[in-house]
């Protein structure tokens, strides 16, 4: 397991696989088993490009030079500097597990920087497994808007992507534990698909001028997707303390079989229910119950008089009832409104208050 340089470009060997980083592009990763190569050498993307508040995408600067500078047999810079920008990318392998990490930073002389974007371009034929909008496949010659951008949490659901070709498969993902926004970038061309993995950076972004603070691992396994995503599974379950969390449910959690969503608090549902499944192994998400209407005078939790009767005849019949609660939501003409006002979550781009007109923040 080793890094060296040759010719200004990187050669990278871990026991699972090769891979050769010139001018911080990704121009080749070969899995030793199959031999499979996942990416190509061109045409591809500038890799390291910053991302403005305005969707502005800033790739080569002017007078653009690269240098590299191996600073121990497993670790090296990959260094950018330009009249308006300088960039970098940080690389290591990591002796317990044999990953290619790689860490983009920059600073740009323009104000307003969203995110940092470092692409890696993938070889002809490759089949992408993406966990964006609860998962997709992209394969070649399947139609998909080039361009597309999802971020994390909210549509890039797991921080990760799989890719498959020639019986193996590759998976770059991130262990961050701080919740750093990340953005998952999607373009096509004749080529081939390139993913462009962004860290993206906290609001207010107007005069923001820097990027960078997630590390992404790289590392290639047998077969399909699945021994990669059993492996961010595993790391998940253990950062997250995720099964002492599960053990931690009631035992009625367990035994639900069946999920109602959006009811209503009309106590005929309930015999309704009951004819076609047991009560004792049904959960009724409640969204009308209050004494206001649906997403309106948060945060008054007042059920009616019809949501307290179907509440006790549940119980009774042995029913689990969840009342849908907008946690994060004030209203503006609430009087709470007045003392929380500070915080109301603004748009990361415009930095205008977020809230629908006349109801919720």
């Amino acid at each position: 397991m080793q890094i060296t340089v040759e010719n200004q470009v990187l050669l990278i060997e871990s026991d699972r696989f090769t891979a050769r980083l010139g001018g911080g592009l990704l121009t080749s990763l070969v899995d030793r088993k199959s031999g499979a190569e996942f990416c190509r050498k061109e045409p591809a993307p500038f890799p390291l490009q910053f991302v403005y508040v305005n969707n502005d995408v800033h790739a080569a600067d002017q007078e653009q030079s690269v240098a590299v500078k191996l600073m121990s047999p497993l670790v090296a810079r990959v260094i950018f500097e330009g009249n308006n920008s300088e960039r970098e990318l940080f690389v290591r392998l990591d002796p317990a597990t044999g990953d290619l990490c790689v860490s983009p930073a920059g600073h740009s002389a323009r104000r307003g920087v969203k995110s940092v974007r470092w692409s890696i371009p993938f070889a002809d034929g490759a089949k992408l497994i993406l966990p964006t909008r609860n998962g997709i496949e992209v394969v070649k010659g399947r139609e998909i808007t080039p361009g597309a951008r999802t971020q994390w949490p909210s549509d890039w659901n797991a921080q990760l992507a799989i890719a498959e070709i020639g019986g193996a498969a590759i998976m770059i993902h991130s262990e961050d534990t701080r919740f750093k926004y990340k953005a998952l970038s999607f373009d096509r061309d004749d080529a081939g698909d390139t993913l462009g993995f962004e860290s993206e950076q906290v609001a207010p972004l107007s005069d923001n001028r820097t990027a960078g603070g997630v590390e992404w691992r790289i590392n290639t396994y047998d077969g399909d997707w699945h021994a990669p995503a059993d492996r961010y599974r595993d790391w998940m379950n253990a950062a997250y303390q995720l099964e002492a969390k599960r053990a931690a449910r009631p035992d009625w959690v367990h035994n639900i079989s069946l999920t109602v969503a959006w009811a209503s608090s009309n106590p005929q549902l309930l015999d309704s229910l009951a004819k076609v499944h047991p009560p004792e192994e049904i959960l009724i998400h409640m969204g009308q119950w209050r004494t206001s209407r649906y997403d309106v005078k948060y945060p008054e939790y007042i059920p009616t008089e019809q949501t307290e009767g179907f509440m006790k005849k549940a119980n009774e019949m042995g029913f689990k009832v969840m009342p849908h609660f907008n946690y994060f939501s004030c209203c503006k003409t609430h009087p709470l409104y007045q003392k929380v006002r500070d915080w109301h979550v603004r748009d990361l781009v415009k930095n205008a208050l977020r809230m629908r007109p006349d109801r919720i923040i």
